[in-house]
């Protein structure tokens, strides 16, 4: 059976808040897979207690648009630039992250400017590849 969401996740139990809808925003390395970017993604979920179809987008970095690691997604995608991503004042920036990528924030920044808000419903969480974080559309601005 399909998950919401994705052509490939399953076995994903999640009861949720309905009618809440969220932004996940996704940074992740150039190593990162599909299977990399699904679980992580799975885990933001899981720690927004909500469903997928609560899910409105999965924001990330414009760089990232052609990404294998994207394929498999069935969620609506809003990429950004380094230089907007880096104008968002996030709790958690990376000079690792900011060498790589011009911006000192993928997942906290991309999830803040695609909602709307100014805190996040689900901090930065990280994998060795993946890194997502979660705001509510319509949350505290």
């Amino acid at each position: 059976m399909k998950e919401p969401g994705f052509t490939n996740l399953t076995g994903v139990e999640l009861g949720g808040v309905q009618g809440v809808q969220v932004v996940i925003g996704l940074g992740f390395t150039t190593a990162a897979t599909a299977t990399d970017v699904d679980v992580a993604l799975a885990d933001a979920v899981q720690a927004a207690r909500c469903t997928w179809s609560d899910v409105a987008e999965i924001a990330t970095l414009d760089s990232r648009r052609r990404h294998p690691a994207l394929a498999r997604l069935d969620i609506p995608l809003r990429f950004h630039s380094a230089a907007l991503l880096a104008s968002v004042r996030v709790s958690h920036p990376s000079a690792v992250v900011e060498q790589a990528t011009g911006t000192a924030s993928v997942a906290e920044a991309a999830a803040l400017a695609s909602s709307g808000a100014r805190e996040l419903l689900v901090p930065k969480r990280c994998t060795a590849r993946v890194c997502t974080a979660v705001a509510r559309i319509g949350g505290p601005v």
